[in-house]
């Protein structure tokens, strides 16, 4: 469902799950993509919840 609504994050996605199968070993890139797509997360959907039907 994720991945249909936004499929521009079809690569984060894959980082994600690959994750789970090989836990990552760079703290930082942990913390920069969470981040990044935290980030991302809160400002498109407080825009959404803000739009007005």
């Amino acid at each position: 469902m994720y991945i249909a609504n936004f499929p521009d994050k079809v690569s984060i996605i894959r980082t994600l799950l690959n994750w789970i199968d090989e836990p990552p070993t760079d703290r930082k890139a942990v913390y920069e993509l969470f981040k990044s797509e935290g980030e991302w997360a809160s400002v498109n959907f407080t825009l959404e919840a803000n739009i007005s039907y």
